[in-house]
């Protein structure tokens, strides 16, 4: 029920990669910003354009949020016969152009809106489905904790987990929430959070200085021939690596699960990654 790992390291990784890269960019942004100063011409140019509006009237927001609830039942109905689905995002744009004439902006967020409420509603909904079914034809199994492995429902866990936890972030993340590192560790890219204690994420810090700062700055040849190459056979060896460990050694080939022997980074008690204090918060 936190963050995930990955994201927050990219979260972090966005900042100050923007930061090192370009942070004098920015600083001559924010200085000719408070100057009043814009020297691109590109900007110049659109100066001539009027800024953009929504250009829609609020009600025709919930008229959009209805019209999509309705052709939902109907995109849920031919999922559920035909286990496949129409595209609706040019009805949405065709009717949007009719109740909003000679609007392109308004039209761009009616359809959006509509549509959006559809794709997220039979998503939801298909979900659902497999979870019931799966429950239901393989109670016996999923009763058995050795034989969890074959499902875990984890895309519905996500949404109620999802909807539990950020509607109490301050119990969470705030000052005094068990997580409150959390939101330290967007400031320096999780160095000081838990993710030190993994080793594929440590490997891939490691990996990243060697190849972005001593390779870039000190090999530039190399690094500009050979640099690309080297994060796909990475990224290869990775995916081949997790596919023989879910076959030969997470049971997803219906055989018991063989569990790594515990070590520091694969605590036989708690979370894997510490996210929990391996239990004092619970």
């Amino acid at each position: 029920m936190t963050l995930q790992l990955s994201d927050r390291n990219q979260i972090g990784g966005m900042f100050a990669h923007c930061l090192c890269f370009w942070g004098p960019e920015l600083m001559e942004i924010c200085r000719n910003a408070h100057l009043g100063i814009q020297p691109d011409p590109h900007w110049k140019a659109m100066q001539k354009y009027k800024e953009g509006q929504t250009t829609m009237a609020w009600y025709f927001y919930i008229v959009a949020l209805l019209l999509g609830a309705l052709v939902t039942s109907f995109t849920q109905i031919f999922y559920a016969c035909l286990g496949n689905g129409i595209h609706t995002d040019q009805l949405m744009k065709l009717i949007g152009g009719f109740i909003l004439p000679s609007k392109p902006v308004a039209n761009s967020y009616f359809a959006m809106w509509s549509n959006g409420l559809i794709g997220q509603s039979i998503t939801f909904a298909i979900g659902i489905i497999v979870q019931n079914s799966s429950i239901i034809s393989q109670k016996t199994a999923l009763l058995d904790s050795e034989w969890s492995v074959i499902w875990s429902s984890i895309g519905i866990k996500n949404i109620n987990n999802n909807a539990i936890m950020w509607s109490f972030s301050n119990e969470f993340y705030g000052q005094h929430g068990p997580y409150f590192i959390v939101v330290l560790s967007l400031l320096y890219s999780a160095w000081l959070s838990s993710d030190v204690n993994s080793p594929s994420i440590t490997s891939g810090i490691l990996v990243g200085i060697i190849s972005q700062f001593w390779l870039r700055n000190y090999h530039p040849g190399w690094f500009r021939k050979y640099n690309n190459i080297l994060g796909a056979a990475l990224d290869a060896g990775s995916q081949v690596m997790l596919f023989i460990l879910s076959f030969a050694v997470f049971g997803a080939s219906g055989s018991l699960p063989r569990p790594f022997p515990a070590w520091a980074g694969n605590p036989a008690n708690g979370n894997t990654d510490y996210c929990n204090g391996n239990g004092i918060f619970t």
